[in-house]
């Protein structure tokens, strides 16, 4: 982190009813001289093993809010971008001044900006923790409950939570592969979408994945099919492109 190969790269977001990309996730990358590129999830880990989450956390904000605040954003059409919130970051109580700050600098709008929130971080909720989601869901931004699914799902609270998208466990999507798996898959979209939220799967890596996803009439699809992480120039390539191919 300290030797300038930190960076924030964006994967895009395919919804399949205007088929399109509508949004990107923004993804840390980090370019070690010795070991090559860092996977985002273990370099994640390794920042909140070692108390850097914070750290970590305010820096991709920073870029986030600038970029979502940029003239390169307006070209790329999107609506939002995605970025994560660590649970070390939502029970500062300081969280909602710090992103009002990050929103006054760089002139963003909330409707460009979705809080993803783990859902193992609801294990750990505390009242700062609970009144920083409302504050930000109060406030116009989109939070996203990501990782539904994965052993802590909860139906009863995922309706008490301000969260407006659900993101699918990759475990699930990955199962799907038997009928039973499938049978799954289908049930939690069918069963999201009725509560309602917007449903939003990760893991699109073949054509087959992303077809069965789109034919589920998951919302919102992501994946190496469509896209991997890419700069802030690649993603306004790649969804200009997509415009004028359509």
């Amino acid at each position: 982190m300290t030797s300038g190969g930190l960076s924030v790269r964006y994967q895009p977001i395919r919804s399949v009813s205007e088929g399109r990309f509508v949004s990107a996730e923004a993804v840390i990358a980090l370019s070690d001289e010795v070991y090559g590129d860092i996977d985002s999830e273990l370099l994640i880990t390794a920042a909140e093993e070692r108390g850097l989450s914070v750290c970590l956390g305010s820096r991709v904000l920073e870029e986030v809010f600038g970029f979502a605040g940029s003239e390169t954003f307006r070209r790329t059409g999107l609506s939002q971008i995605y970025v994560g919130l660590s649970v070390t970051q939502c029970m500062r109580m300081e969280l909602t001044d710090i992103i009002w700050n990050l929103r006054e600098r760089s002139m963003t709008a909330p409707q460009h900006i979705a809080f993803i929130i783990r859902e193992s971080s609801y294990e750990n909720m505390s009242r700062v923790f609970n009144e920083n989601l409302k504050k930000l869901s109060a406030q116009g931004y989109t939070l996203v409950l990501d990782g539904f699914g994965h052993g802590y799902s909860n139906v009863q609270r995922l309706l008490d939570m301000p969260v407006r998208v659900a993101r699918l466990d990759k475990n699930i999507v990955r199962s799907a592969g038997s009928g039973g798996g499938r049978a799954i898959l289908r049930g939690m979209i069918e069963m999201v979408k009725d509560i309602p939220l917007e449903v939003m799967a990760q893991g699109a890596d073949d054509e087959d994945t992303a077809n069965m996803l789109s034919e589920m009439d998951c919302g919102l699809i992501q994946g190496q099919f469509y896209s991997g992480p890419l700069t802030k120039d690649e993603l306004e390539e790649i969804t200009v492109g997509h415009r004028h191919n359509d």
